[in-house]
């Protein structure tokens, strides 16, 4: 479970996600406790 209280451990996860598996292992989770929007957004140039 994606745990964004959970702690930091160097080199091996952050909030639960384990660093170096495949996000699509958590996308299931993501999807079903939070609502996702994709957006897109102009960024004008900043001369």
């Amino acid at each position: 479970m994606i745990d964004f209280q959970a702690e930091v451990i160097s080199g091996d996860s952050l909030g639960n996600v384990v660093l170096g598996r495949n996000i699509s292992e958590y996308i299931d989770e993501l999807y079903s406790r939070h609502s996702v929007e994709l957006r897109e957004y102009f960024v004008p140039d900043a001369r």
